[in-house]
C-alpha cells in the first residue's frame, strides 16, 4: 500500500479551450494535471468548517471550488479566477459580504453572488438585493435552495 500524497493544486485557466486546469504546485516531482469544464464555484467564508462542508457538497455535485477564508484575501486573489458564481457569507471580520459585493459592483464586476448567512435581516436582504445578489440564504444551508441559486447564477436549471 501506497502512503498519503500530499498536493498543492493551483488553478491554471486555458482560455483557448475554455477549460480550469489544476496544476500540482506542491515540493513533490509529480506531474499531476486536472482537467475540467465545470463550473467554478468561489467560496467566501471565515469559518473553515463551513468552507470544508460547502467544498465537499459542492465537488460531490461535480463542481471545482476555490475558496477563501476572507473577503480581503478573495478581492486580492480573485484575479485570474473565472467563477461561474461566488457564495459569500454576510458576516466576517473586517469586511462583511455586503462590503465585498459592493467592491466587486465598484469595479464594474457583475459575477452573480449568493449570500449565505447565520442571522436573517431585512436590512442586510435589501441592501443585498440593491446590489445584484442573486439570493441570501439562512444557514443551515437548505440543499435544494442553495442549487436552485446557483442554477440560476449560472443560467442553469438546478442540479
Amino acid at each position: 500500500m501506497g502512503g498519503i500524497v500530499a498536493l498543492s493544486l493551483q488553478l491554471k485557466l486555458d482560455t483557448a479551450n475554455d477549460h480550469a486546469l489544476f496544476v500540482n504546485t506542491s515540493a513533490s516531482n509529480e506531474n499531476i494535471m486536472m482537467e475540467s469544464s465545470a463550473p467554478t464555484i468561489l467560496v467566501i467564508d471565515d469559518d473553515d468548517m463551513v468552507r470544508d462542508s460547502l467544498r465537499a457538497l459542492l465537488e460531490s455535485h461535480g463542481f471545482n471550488v476555490v475558496d477563501f477564508e476572507s473577503g480581503r484575501l478573495f478581492l486580492a486573489g480573485r484575479q485570474g479566477i473565472c467563477g461561474g458564481c461566488v457564495l459569500l457569507d454576510v458576516h466576517m471580520p473586517e469586511m462583511t459580504g455586503l462590503d465585498v459585493i459592493k467592491a466587486l459592483r465598484d469595479t464594474g464586476d457583475q459575477v452573480p453572488v449568493i449570500l449565505i448567512t447565520g442571522r436573517s435581516d431585512p436590512l442586510v436582504e435589501a441592501k443585498a438585493v440593491a446590489y445584484g445578489a442573486i439570493a441570501v440564504l439562512d444557514k443551515p444551508l437548505a440543499h435544494p435552495l442553495l442549487f436552485a441559486a446557483i442554477g440560476r447564477a449560472l443560467g442553469s436549471p438546478a442540479n
